[in-house]
């Protein structure tokens, strides 16, 4: 078998939850259970996640001017178990379905204590809101993704002796991205374990086609990471217009080592 190499889910280091945090996350939870709030019960916790990003979304208005109509945020709900963070919207007629259900899909409390997850799900979301109507491109997605994040730490420092302290997290912040040497490398185990198998004798079709998506996942998400994590934020003040802008403009003017920010 391949030398063991990180999981998909551990590259980019080891960003976790502080103490401090933690103990934070828990007296606030242990507040909201003394209010009647049962961590058991998904409604409840579904409840509490879609306050979160309504607050995160008017919080995102007031410092950068850019939200959604609340009537038309995603719907929250929670699937304990499932992957990290993630939205889901309606790709095929964009322009018709901008106003219909869609949802920010949260793996449990942790994501709906995490303030980098959630910006990260709601910057998403408006990119589907405001873009044009153009084909779903991953890619300049996964920019705008992490554009949350940082446009979320940006604000930390005026969070920190708030309400909103308890959505502070290491996990899922600006740091917690791998680099393209540790993406190659993982894309290169990945090879290695279907090779091996085959190698051996055994049928390897499925195990394949599941590593080659995310293969394609991981050098996506990073090279999008990679080009969001060089904007000079304080160089655009207009988010709205930055966000409505077609793929092949973000990509000419800032999946480069010069980023344009005329006009913005």
């Amino acid at each position: 078998m391949p030398e063991f190499e990180p999981t998909l889910s551990s590259l980019g280091g080891d960003y976790e939850t502080t103490k401090k945090q933690q103990e934070e996350k828990q007296k606030f939870l242990d507040s909201l259970v003394k209010d009647g709030f049962d961590l058991n019960n998904k409604e409840d916790v579904t409840g509490l996640g879609r306050m979160m990003v309504g607050e995160i979304n008017e919080l995102f208005f007031q410092k950068y001017n850019i939200s959604v109509p609340e009537g038309d945020l995603p719907l929250v709900t929670v699937k304990e178990g499932t992957n990290p963070a993630h939205v889901v919207y309606h790709i095929e007629d964009k322009e018709s379905n901008k106003s219909k259900i869609n949802f920010i899909i949260l793996s449990g409390i942790g994501d709906v204590l995490n303030g980098n997850y959630l910006s990260e799900e709601l910057t998403h979301f408006y990119r589907f809101y405001l873009e044009p109507d153009q084909p779903n491109e991953i890619i300049t997605d996964e920019f705008f993704g992490f554009l949350g994040r940082r446009l979320w730490n940006k604000m930390l420092p005026e969070m920190q002796d708030t309400d909103f302290s308890v959505l502070v997290d290491n996990k899922g912040g600006i740091n917690d991205i791998a680099s393209k040497k540790e993406t190659l490398k993982y894309s290169k185990y990945t090879r290695e374990v279907v090779k091996y198998w085959k190698d051996n004798g055994y049928e390897v079709e499925g195990l394949e086609k599941g590593l080659k998506e995310k293969r394609k996942s991981a050098l996506i998400h990073q090279r999008g990471y990679e080009y969001a994590s060089k904007v000079d934020l304080e160089q655009i003040h207009d988010w709205k217009k930055f966000f409505s802008m077609p793929n092949a403009e973000v990509r000419r003017r800032f999946f480069t080592p010069n980023p344009d920010y005329s006009g913005l």
